[in-house]
């Protein structure tokens, strides 16, 4: 697993140095961690600036077609890529791009180095987490989904975390509460 979201690296040491170290290893499995709250470095085509709020910088962005490229390289060394995009919470970076800001809860909110089981938090700023009461959190969702398909046409697995929802966040809210009542969810 390469953690691209909290460690950019070059797009061609990954294509020659860490699929030919693979190879050479018999690992056929790279699982590419490309979002979470610190950065989504990955150009994606239907928000086509998102990485000018998401990403470290603009020299550390992989554009749609590197990833295409990167998925074709891989495989021929045996090798799947397997993309992971964190949601519904560590989105902190997809809440700093303005059109998805409204979507994402908890942004500003610190919430220390625990959660309310005590647990640590692994690196990263405060988790936000998408509002899953609003119908343009599934909106962005789904356009996330044609956008990850695009990249990875053949893929057969996309990991997409769901762990870590701060529950304080989702049960201070009254959409989410309003939205648990009306559709007869009893837990989160």
């Amino acid at each position: 697993m390469i953690d691209v979201s909290r460690e950019y690296f070059d797009i061609h040491f990954i294509m020659t140095s860490v699929l030919q170290s693979m190879s050479m290893s018999k690992i056929n499995v790279l699982h590419l961690h490309i979002t979470d709250d610190d950065t989504n470095p990955l150009q994606l085509p239907s928000f086509p600036d998102i990485t000018k709020y998401s990403a470290w910088s603009d020299k550390e962005v992989y554009t749609a077609q590197e990833m295409k490229d990167l998925v074709k390289e891989a495989t021929t060394y045996g090798i799947k890529v397997i993309p992971e995009f964190d949601l519904p919470s560590h989105a902190h970076a997809f809440g700093r791009y303005p059109d998805l800001k409204p979507l994402v809860l908890c942004m500003d909110r610190h919430w220390g180095y625990t959660y309310p089981d005590k647990e640590r938090i692994s690196g990263g700023p405060n988790s936000g987490a998408l509002n899953p009461a609003l119908t343009a959190s599934h909106d962005f969702i789904k356009k996330l989904y044609k956008d990850i398909i695009s990249i990875w046409p053949e893929s057969d697995m996309i990991h997409f975390g769901g762990d870590e929802v701060i529950l304080d966040c989702w049960n201070g809210n009254k959409e989410i509460n309003d939205f648990k009542t009306k559709n007869g969810i009893k837990s989160n």
